[in-house]
């Protein structure tokens, strides 16, 4: 990315960028400019959800964690005619300072009572259930575009139905 081009008095060098490559400050601009068509804001589109995938304990940073995933389908149609697939995993905690619960309350459109919350929110019953995800378009590690659920809200009317078509993918 940078070639060494000299050495200062001081030991330190000196680095003169390849021609071609885009400098920091060049980015930086960049980044200022409003958003485009090539990069969309954030938005909010009508979803409903299709799978709750159990994930059991899984290895995080932070230890084991109980992990829970959301399956949604997208108002938008992708060309094959199949609407769009977004999901998002969470760490199954109803505590309040956790991702999971304010999503849920939001949903929902109430708070948690205190028998869900003692007993355990019953999963299964948000399969079927509209909603409205906040997304952003997203790049994978390896270069593939998707939808990143950045919230959930409640549904606005009239609510989407499940088209069908969605199939748990199993590795």
């Amino acid at each position: 990315m940078f070639e060494v081009a000299d050495e200062c008095e001081d030991g330190s060098l000196i680095a003169v960028q390849e021609p071609g490559v885009v400098s920091p400050a060049e980015v930086a601009e960049t980044e200022a400019e409003p958003a485009s068509a090539t990069c969309p804001a954030e938005s909010c589109v009508a979803a409903v959800c299709v799978d709750v995938v159990e994930l059991g304990v899984v290895q995080t940073p932070w230890g084991a964690k109980p992990k829970v995933k959301l399956v949604f389908e997208l108002a938008q149609q992708k060309p094959n005619g199949y609407r769009v697939t977004a999901s998002r995993t969470y760490t199954k905690s109803l505590h309040e300072k956790s991702a999971l619960r304010p999503e849920l309350e939001r949903w929902l459109g109430r708070p948690l009572n205190e028998r869900e919350l003692a007993s355990g929110f019953s999963y299964r019953t948000l399969a079927g259930r509209a909603c409205t995800l906040t997304v952003l378009p997203a790049l994978s590690e390896s270069g593939h575009a998707y939808q990143k659920i950045v919230s959930i809200g409640a549904a606005t009317e009239p609510a989407l139905k499940p088209s069908g078509a969605y199939r748990r993918w199993e590795r």
